[in-house]
């Protein structure tokens, strides 16, 4: 791309001599009369030679030639230079040239002369002589030509090699030549055109063909005659899917007649002539056509049944006959039929179908006759000329002068004394939506002067707009013509806005389970709110809690956690609904954990909960310093990690922290000691008190037997159990003492223990569910969900709370029972109570709380037990654990009785048990004796928390206290013992109980499968292994490890030596550690003896254990690997392949395996496989090649960590199984096989989704059995096998996302009638009994296609590979296929047909060796020559297609990388280091010839883009990029306007371009194109403030709001305002947007004006704003205004005139004043007075106030137009457009400048800032509209520049002859903006007042009026040049008027009593108010600040009068 700047200075006259020479042949030939003797007057505008400088050399060149309509040939005098062979222009880009006709010498070709310009992009000429033919090397060396335009060539009539090889050319335009001859044929290859108009003389018979070699990016093509007698026939074969085709010869005999061969890509097409043989009479061929036009046929009729999709349609000129009866459709705009030869009427209802209108021509059809139906109200437009038709219905009469020559064309005109009765309102109350609703209803119009948005449907629908501004609810006097002749034509309407904008979605909190969001809107009416639906989730509410009207926002709460990334929110109310994106990311959180082991040290830790995208996660611990747990595990929902480091015991503060966010607990982990030693147990319990044994530092009691031993059941309790009707306290009764034990309240806790939520327990609802010996009390609690008084405590409703459910059961029986807890069984004893707390939906704050739950109950301060030997052991009340500082026991002695109280240190979290707390919140002494104690639980954030504990009676044994030789008999003494586990969530089960205590730590409980109870073996037993389990060796090889492998090696006769070296040297032992054993038994075996005698293999390291036997001999039948198979803590993974001694699974084998995850056997002798299937931590079982048969899965089996199984079974016994997700909810693949004979039915129902089933049978004769899969999810499975006697073909249509289908061994013999899924990939059906190949085409996604070894026949269907597939064919096998293989099929990867009957396969498959396998010869003469189909290419990042026939497979061909398509398209790759351009020579074979390729990158990086200058409409951007392609630089849009490129540095990388906007850009994307590759991205947006308003607009304002961009992080963002000296004064930001902030005054800001700084992170912006002054009171009134010229009153400080009194109610209206405007210029003046005010120049000033731009205003056009109330001049500013007049600014070519001057002697409404002005008859109203001011910084404003005369000195004689002195220039009171200008001339006061603001885009802005000038004229008059400042804005308002006034002139003077007749004295009133901007509406105006000026009126708040 070329680089130029403007030359300046051109210098001396060497710098043209580059194009001198080619200057003068063009000034020679065709005499352009240009004077060549220097370069100003070759290079100027005059000549239309553009010359710049150029980057390249530095040198002069032309750039562009433009020669317009050349009507002269001047004579140089110079002979042309016939040795110039061409024009010697190398840096021209545009030639344009409309020549004379006339040339020095015609035998010279122009287009001979046109060559080796390599920039030149557009070339045009016009009535050229010379061009007869257009050579066949045109263009010769012209790659950039674009676009040619030829016309008016008179004596251009061949074009023989139609611009063959042009490969930049885009567009070829002839028209008006006499072209006779076009060569288009297949040899012409245009790459890249896209568009063909010719026009032709159709002398010569021609035959073109389009065809998509040559023309591949062909759009339209059309082709046109317009000669008289011409009578040839034209034939387009059109070959290309184009999208416009013409065809058509307007006059003559002869004809062109496409062949099209693509109708479905067709949008338009027009066809006609005489001799047109070709007609679409089958519109079903044309799906997409849009427009069809026929011109001048001998048509008779209609040749189309139906429209279809057109929309615009023609015929005409022709012979029709009849006015087709075809409806139009809806959406149809217009249709033609004119000239015609229609007769009759226009058929009725042919608009039934088109609502929206469309354009009728009948025009010429002079025999359609009668009436117009009604139905024609309903058309856009009606034509009807020359035809019959005599009426029209009324709806074209009642708009008649509207309408005419606009909408209806007829000869016919309006009825004489025609009284329009007809127009009817649907609804006078309407609705609308963002300000827009519809008036509906019948002959309403076309929206012509009605002030309508757009109409919609004619005569039916018409859509308005209303200002929100002035409220949600409006009353809208709407005339359907303005002004309304009749009062029908006028309608009061009441519209309420119903509509919303959502503006930004945010969340405010989550927790486990609730999100909560803000919805803040732009617009809304609170009276219709939305309701919030979450789309993503089955369309989950979000409850909607508060909205709050000030800030248009609502808070709801969504109940249903979204799923991670962008979501979709359906706002929607009964009228409107609005989606809305907004991007959620869930913050981690751990509910639970669990240690492995979970006593001490653990090695792992697996956590629950929600993590998200762990990439960068970290798990830490720290209790005094900190300990790493290395994540070897994650998912989003757990991990697992492991110490390297032995962590400390205790409790642990858990961190975790990833980039999805951070998680803090301190409350939720535990380490476990280390177990006390057998000695410690000893000593501490007296060997357990005699009834038990330590095992493993641990009390394992005797039965019945608890407490160290102490205690024991008491089977005839005898205390009392008393329940409580009001609240669940727990009640025991022993005796005369009262024992209970109660729920107070629950507590949320943040990270620092605070509490930042507690609901008190008070209220409950009772209900009781006893039955039988079991009493079950339930309470629930009531009081957190109603506003009630409990005496004097209330207790108010939250609405966080009104879906907490806290249910509270206590349970008690004097039978002994069973329980379940985290899985186990506990026995209760008899007389327990069991208390059980369920919370459910606690509405969390944050991630990071907890809950507290909170108890009471009563100790002793001091408390003892006597032992048996009468000595004292002191009892404490509250006991911690040894380890940690959580209380473990509470103990309260009474009565010779202990109520004896235990807690846990650990809860159940989502089934799984984790670290809780008990803690002493408060003990307050209650007297001398007794303490009520306060206890906390704390519990880490879950959703189901988990406990049940209980309490029960015990006997004590008191031999346990003191030393007693002899047997008590004392059973006085008793205990009460309780368990308190502490748990709650988001829902939570939470018990109180007994006897469950953490199994390593307490002596009372063993498991016995999934029951606890009190037994000793089996406690041991698990003891013992799990020791075992975390014993590790040494690397040292211990004799036992050497004869674990030795034994292997013997039994399966293994070539590997017995002795350790050996054994490490064979490569199948891992010997560090002994981890990995993987030994392969090959053909070769040894006896090497008998294997040892061992029990049990020793491996204690051993990760994975493979063997493999090859159907080696063992050395003994007998011997069972598996049993030896004990004792392997860390083994991971066992591969047993082929081991037939193998018989059945021990059901003990997964003991002692607690890390075993995969599992593999194939044993034809396995016929057991124990209770592998209750292992619930294998990920993968594959059992295959076994004899299993007594295999059973149902809804009890439990493998949560299964996702493989793979089993081989017999069918001996029918059966059903049932794979759930319930029992496998990780299951992805299940493959299940029979090798033998099945005998009986397997019928396996899949209810869970699974990805991969396979399911086969291998038969034997005919089976009796079989097993048959029902899959319920077909949805999820992506591979599928079947195969066996019974299996049939399923219906692939239900697995839409399959890839994988097989199947084998079946009796299928048909499956013509199959139907590919989509996105199949493999397709295999072998070894069955097929005949045929479907003939249906393949899907595209397939890679491999099998139907080998079936019983095929026929041949193969060429159909096959209609959709290009690229994969492996096999169909080897089959001797009954036969013929030959099609052509197609060379774009397969591979074809594979041994041992079939195929005799010929494609060329392809010879030319290229390696992609066949057959039993075929090559053939000799095969023709291997590849066909290319372009030679011009483009590359994306280096890659590249090629693209052909017969290409080959691409092997061995240098830099290729794919064959996408074999055969067809080949993807190779180019080092970009070589260039961006460049020639590539392919072979595809070794005996293929060399081609040549032009290789184009396309790829560009944007590297970095910067903000040069940015203004509301303007914006310019340096684009460095990191690489790019100069010759396929990207088109480059922001925000959907064009950025133009300025500039191009080639060496630095970087483009300037620069955007215009035609309203306000607010979207700063940056999209990137070049027809290859697109790239999107942003750019920084400058701060800027647009519009400014405060809130109140009286002092003292609250709130500033500004509107501009503003960036993010406003937050950090600070607005000040600084007064002169006075210090900077804050303003509070409230919030914000990218566009939007408001913010609040803490305190009164200053008065005045003011500077506002906008200091926030995006950047700072200044400008200025004016705080108004408070009031003055009505006692200031009073003495200003002499008690308002006892003409009006004074409120709120300013006077409230009389009807027809202003200016403080001294003037009065003159209505006898006439007005004189200019029509030469936007000014007036007054008949008999000389005053005048104009505007005289338009300023942009920066923010020194240096004027930077100026628009003089001296030129205008001028117009009248009359209205009903008023006349209109308008006056549109030309000076500045017209590059040939004074004050052309080529910036502002786009810059409208109108005023407009309105004239009335009437009083009329109008519009100013949202409010109704009254304005007063023989008003003036003057207005400026300026639109688009390119402004050049958004720092700049500007300034509106008005000139009038003064007097030097002035003065009113008042009524007592006092001389009252008039200021000419008077400013406000509180700021130095002028507000009156006065200049009294004749005794005429002329008035103008100027607002100290403007209306920017429908905002009030502070706008400053000031004296920039006076000169004296002489000693009487000065002339005064005013400005009025403006802020940058897009649209600015202004709305004044000049009215005359009578003084009043009592109000001059002291005491005049009487009325004075002097009337001459009079004062004109204007207000002149500044505003300007982008798109500015100016104008000086009455209307004043209502707060300020006595002479408006308020009326209902709304509209302001001038009375």
């Amino acid at each position: 791309m070329e680089c130029i700047k403007v030359l300046q200075d051109p210098g001396d006259s060497s710098i043209f001599r580059v194009f001198l020479t080619s200057i003068k042949w063009l000034n020679n030939q065709f005499g352009l009369g240009i004077d060549v003797s220097q370069t100003s007057t070759i290079c100027s505008s005059t000549t239309g030679i553009n010359c710049q400088v150029a980057d390249d050399d530095n040198a002069y060149h032309v750039v562009s030639i433009y020669i317009g309509q050349q009507t002269v040939f001047v004579n140089s005098g110079e002979q042309v230079d016939t040795t110039l062979k061409s024009l010697n222009l190398p840096f021209v880009q545009s030639i344009t040239a409309t020549f004379s006709g006339l040339v020095q010498n015609f035998s010279i070709n122009t287009l001979d002369m046109i060559s080796n310009m390599p920039r030149l992009e557009f070339l045009t000429l016009s009535n050229d002589k010379t061009i007869d033919i257009v050579p066949t090397n045109f263009p010769n060396n012209l790659p950039s030509l674009k676009t040619i335009t030829f016309y008016l060539l008179s004596n251009l009539t061949s074009i023989p090699n139609f611009f063959n090889n042009s490969i930049s050319l885009n567009s070829i335009t002839m028209y008006q030549n006499n072209i006779e001859w076009v060569g288009i044929d297949k040899s012409i290859r245009l790459p890249n055109i896209a568009s063909i108009s010719i026009q032709v003389k159709n002398s010569k018979n021609m035959t073109l063909i389009i065809d998509p070699i040559s023309f591949p990016s062909l759009k339209l093509f059309e082709m046109t005659s317009n000669d008289f007698i011409g009578t040839s026939n034209i034939r387009i074969i059109i070959k290309v899917a184009l999208e416009n085709i013409g065809a058509y010869a307007f006059s003559g005999t002869g004809s062109i007649n496409p062949t099209i061969s693509y109708p479905l890509s067709l949008r338009g097409l027009s066809v006609g002539g005489k001799g047109m043989d070709f007609q679409p009479n089958d519109l079903t061929l044309y799906k997409n056509l849009e427009t069809l036009q026929i011109y001048q046929t001998n048509l008779t009729s209609m040749p189309i049944s139906s429209f279809g999709k057109i929309t615009s349609f023609r015929l005409s000129d022709s012979k029709l006959q009849q006015f087709p009866n075809i409806p139009f459709p809806n959406g149809m705009n217009d249709v033609n039929y004119q000239n015609n030869q229609m007769s009759g009427t226009i058929p009725s209802g042919l608009l039934i179908n088109n609502q929206l209108g469309l354009s009728l021509s009948l025009i010429g059809n002079q025999n359609i006759v009668g009436s117009a139906p009604n139905d024609t109200c309903f058309l856009n437009s009606f034509s009807i000329d020359n035809t019959g038709i005599d009426s029209l219905p009324d709806c074209w009469w009642c708009f008649y002068e509207q309408v005419i020559n606009t909408k209806l064309s007829t000869q016919l005109t309006k009825p004489i004394g025609f009284e329009c009765l007809a127009i009817k309102i649907d609804q006078l109350n309407l609705n609308s939506i963002g300000g827009v609703f519809t008036i509906s209803g019948s002959n309403i119009g076309w929206n012509i002067n009605s002030g309508g948005r757009r109409l919609i449907e004619p005569n039916r629908k018409i859509e308005f707009q209303m200002d929100l501004s002035l409220g949600t609810k409006q009353q809208r006097l709407i005339n359907l013509i303005n002004p309304p002749p009749t009062s029908a034509y006028s309608f009061n309407f009441i519209v309420t806005e119903v509509g919303f904008n959502v503006e930004s979605v945010k969340i405010i909190n989550q927790n486990l389970a609730i999100l909560e969001l803000n919805c803040t809107f732009e617009m809304i009416n609170p009276d219709f709110l939305p309701t919030v639906i979450y789309t993503s989730q089955d369309h989950v509410p979000c409850d909607i809690i508060n909205y709050n009207n000030s800030t248009k926002s609502l808070n709801c709460l969504l109940r249903t956690l979204p799923i991670i990334g962008q979501q979709q929110i359906i706002f929607k109310n009964q009228f409107f609904n609005q989606s809305f994106m907004f991007i959620y990311n869930r913050d981690p959180i751990i509910t639970s954990l669990l240690m492995e082991p979970n006593y001490y040290p653990p090695t792992f830790l697996n956590l629950y909960g929600y993590f998200g995208n762990t990439t960068g996660a970290s798990v830490i611990l720290q209790l005094r310093e900190f300990t790493f747990c290395n994540i070897t595990i994650a998912s989003k929902e757990y991990i697992k990690c492991r110490f390297y480091t032995l962590p400390e015991p205790g409790p642990q503060t858990l961190y975790f922290a990833s980039n999805q966010g951070y998680f803090k607990s301190d409350s939720i982990l535990s380490i476990p000691f280390p177990l006390p030693t057998f000695t410690d147990c000893m000593n501490r319990t007296n060997n357990c008190n005699g009834h038990g044994v330590c095992i493993n530092g641990i009390c394992q009691c005797d039965v019945g037997y608890f407490d160290d031993c102490k205690l024991k059941e008491n089977d005839g309790f005898n205390g009392q159990f008393q329940s409580n009707n009001t609240d669940p306290t727990s009640n025991l009764k022993y005796g005369d003492y009262l024992f209970s034990f109660s729920i107070i309240g629950i507590q949320e806790m943040d990270l620092d223990n605070n509490i930042t939520r507690e609901l008190v327990a008070k209220t409950w609802d009772v209900e009781d569910n006893s039955s039988g010996d079991l009493t079950m009390i339930q309470y629930k609690l009531t009081n957190h969900l109603h506003n009630i008084t409990n005496g004097s405590t209330p207790f108010t409703k939250d609405a966080d709370y009104s879906n907490l459910n806290l249910t509270t059961t206590i349970e008690f029986s004097n039978q002994s029972r069973t329980i379940e807890f985290g899985g186990d069984e506990i026995v209760l004893a008899s007389g327990a109570i069991k208390i059980g707390v369920n919370v459910t939906n606690w509405p969390y704050m944050s991630v990071m709380t907890r809950l507290r739950l909170v108890f009471s109950t009563t100790i002793n301060n001091q408390q003892m037990i006597v032992g048996c030997d009468n000595s004292s052991y002191s009892i404490e009340s509250l006991q911690n654990f040894a380890d940690r500082d959580s209380i473990q026991y509470l103990r309260v002695l009474k009565d010779n009785v202990q109520f004896f109280g235990r807690f846990l240190d650990y809860s159940l979290s989502d089934g799984r048990k984790t670290y809780s707390k008990t803690e002493v919140l408060n003990i307050t002494r209650i007297n001398d004796e007794e303490s009520n104690v306060i206890i906390g639980i704390n519990i880490g954030q879950c959703k189901i928390c988990l406990m049940d504990p209980d309490f029960s009676a015990l006997l004590i044994d008191h031999k346990s206290f003191g030393q007693c030789n002899d047997e008590s008999k004392n059973d006085n003494w008793k205990l009460i013992v309780g368990v308190v586990v502490g748990t709650v969530g988001g829902t939570c089960l939470i018990i109180i109980s007994i006897l469950f205590i953490k199994s390593n730590k307490y002596y009372f409980i063993h498991r016995a499968k999934r029951r606890l109870s009190i037994s000793l073996k089996k406690k041991r037993n698990r003891k013992r292994k799990r020791k075992r389990k975390r014993k590790r060796i040494t690397a040292i090889a211990l004799p036992g490890v050497i004869k674990s492998i030795q034994w292997v090696i013997q039994q399966y006769q293994s070539t590997i030596g017995l002795d350790q070296t050996s054994i490490c040297s064979s490569g199948q032992v891992k010997c560090t550690n002994y981890q990995d054993v993987d030994i392969y038994i090959q053909s070769v075996y040894v006896n090497s003896g008998a294997p040892p005698n061992i029990d049990t293999f020793e491996f204690p390291n051993l990760l994975t254990f493979t063997l493999s036997t090859s159907g080696a001999p063992f050395y003994s039948n007998s011997f069972d690997i598996l049993s030896k198979m004990k004792g392997l803590p860390l083994v991971e993974s066992i591969k047993l392949i082929g081991d037939n001694t193998i018989k059945s699974i021990p059901i003990d084998f997964t003991a002692g395996k607690p890390l075993l995850r995969k599992l593999w056997i194939s044993s034809v002798n396995l016929v057991s496989a124990g209770n592998i299937f209750s292992h619930n931590l294998l990920n993968e079982i594959n059992f295959s090649i076994t004899s299993l048969n007594s295999v059973r899965f149902n809804t009890t089996v439990y493998m949560p960590d299964l996702k493989t199984l793979i089993l081989d079974i017999k069918c001996d016994y029918a059966s059903n199984w049932e794979i759930s997700s319930s029992s496998f909810p990780t299951l992805y693949s299940l493959i299940i096989s029979a090798s033998s004979t099945c005998n009986q039915p397997i019928i396996v129902n899949v209810t869970a989704p699974l990805r991969l089933i396979e399911c086969s049978n291998q038969p034997v004769g005919s089976p009796t059995g079989y097993i048959k899969m029902i899959i319920q999810h077909p949805l999820n499975v992506t591979s599928l096998g079947v195969g066996g006697y019974y299996s049939t073909l399923p219906d692939l249509t239900i697995f839409p996302n399959i890839n994988s289908f097989y199947m084998s061994n079946s009796q299928i013999s048909d499956i013509s009638s199959i139907k590919y899924p989509l996105g199949l990939m493999q397709f295999q059906l072998s070894y069955s009994k097929i005949m045929t190949i479907p003939n249906v085409p393949l899907p595209k996604t397939l890679t491999s296609f099998d139907m080998s070894s079936n019983l095929l026949t026929s041949t193969v269907p060429a159909i096959l590979m209609d959709n290009n597939p690229s994969t492996y064919i096999t169909f080897g096998n089959n001797l009954g296929l036969t013929g030959s293989i099609p052509e197609s099929f060379c774009s397969a990867r591979f074809l594979s047909i041994p041992q079939t009957g195929i005799t010929t396969v494609p060329n392809c498959f010879w030319c290229y060796t390696g992609n066949l396998l057959s039993d075929l010869t090559k053939p000799n003469n095969i023709d291997c020559q590849p066909i290319i189909d372009n030679f011009n290419l483009i590359s994306l990042i280096g890659g590249y297609e090629v693209r052909g026939q017969l290409l080959g497979w691409g092997k061995d061909i240098p830099n290729m990388i794919l064959a996408i398509q074999p055969n067809k398209i080949l993807r190779f790759t180019m080092d970009l280091a070589n260039g961006m351009n460049q020639n590539i020579t392919i072979k595809f074979s070794p005996t293929s010839p060399s081609f040549v390729f032009f290789v184009q990158e396309s790829y560009f990086i944007v590297q970095d883009i910067k903000n040069i200058q940015q203004t509301v409409n303007y914006l310019s951007l340096n684009i460095t990029f990191a690489t790019v392609n100069p010759e396929l630089m990207p088109r480059i849009s922001v925000g959907g306007s064009v950025c133009e490129l300025i500039k191009f540095y080639p060496v630095e990388k970087v483009i300037q371009c620069a955007a215009t906007f035609s309203s306000y850009n607010n979207n700063n994307t940056i999209y990137f194109t070049n027809d290859y590759y697109n790239f999107t991205t942003t750019y920084n947006k400058a701060t800027y403030v647009e519009t400014i308003s405060l809130e109140p607009l009286i002092y003292p304002p609250k709130y500033l709001i500004l509107n501009g961009y503003f960036g993010t992080g406003l937050s950090l963002g600070y607005i000040s305002i600084r007064n002169g000296t006075l210090p900077s004064f804050g303003c509070t930001i409230l919030n914000g947007t990218l566009y939007y902030i408001k913010c609040e005054f803490p305190n009164q800001p200053p008065s005045g004006q003011t500077v506002l700084n906008v200091d926030v992170p995006n950047g700072l912006y200044q400008t200025s704003i004016s705080i108004p002054f408070a009031q003055p009171t009505n006692d200031d009134c009073m003495n200003r205004t002499n008690n308002c010229n006892n003409h009006g009153t004074c409120v709120n400080g300013q006077c409230v005139c009389d009807p027809g009194y202003f200016d403080n109610c001294k003037l009065k209206t003159d209505p006898n004043i006439e007005i004189e405007p200019n029509n030469q210029e936007p000014s007036f003046s007054f008949k008999d007075y000389s005053f005048s005010f104009k505007m005289i120049a338009i300023q942009e000033l920066d923010i020194e106030n240096n004027v930077v731009r100026n628009l003089n205003t001296t030129k205008w056009n001028v117009s009248e137009s009359q209205k009903i109330d008023y006349s209109s001049i308008n006056y549109f500013l030309t000076n500045h457009l017209n590059n040939s007049q004074e004050g052309f600014i080529p910036q502002l070519i786009n810059t409208n400048v109108t005023s407009i001057f309105e004239i009335s002697n009437q009083s009329r409404t109008i519009k100013f800032g949202g409010q109704s002005i009254q304005l007063a008859s023989g008003s003036i109203k003057i207005s400026v509209n300026v639109t688009n001011w390119p402004f050049t910084s958004v720092l700049t404003r500007l300034r509106v520049v008005f000139s009038t005369i003064v007097n030097n000195q002035q003065a009113i004689v008042g009524c007592d002859d006092s001389v009252n002195q008039i200021e000419s220039f008077q400013q406000f009171t509180d700021s130095d903006s002028i507000q009156y200008l006065r200049v009294v001339k004749n005794n005429t006061q002329f008035f103008g007042r100027f607002l100290d603001y403007s209306v920017a885009d429908g905002r009030n802005t502070y706008s400053k009026a000031e004296v920039l000038n006076i000169t004296k004229i002489d000693n009487q008059e000065s002339q005064a040049i005013l400005g009025i400042n403006i802020g940058q804005c897009r649209t600015c308002l202004l709305d004044p008027d000049f009215s005359a006034l009578l003084i009043d002139r009592q109000s001059y003077g002291q005491d005049c009593t009487s009325n004075s007749p002097d009337n001459n004295w009079k004062i004109i009133v204007g207000v002149v108010v500044g505003a300007v901007g982008a798109a500015i509406l100016i104008a000086v105006a009455i209307f004043i600040k209502q707060n300020r000026y006595f002479f408006l009126r308020r009326n209902n708040e709304t509209k302001i009068e001038m009375n």
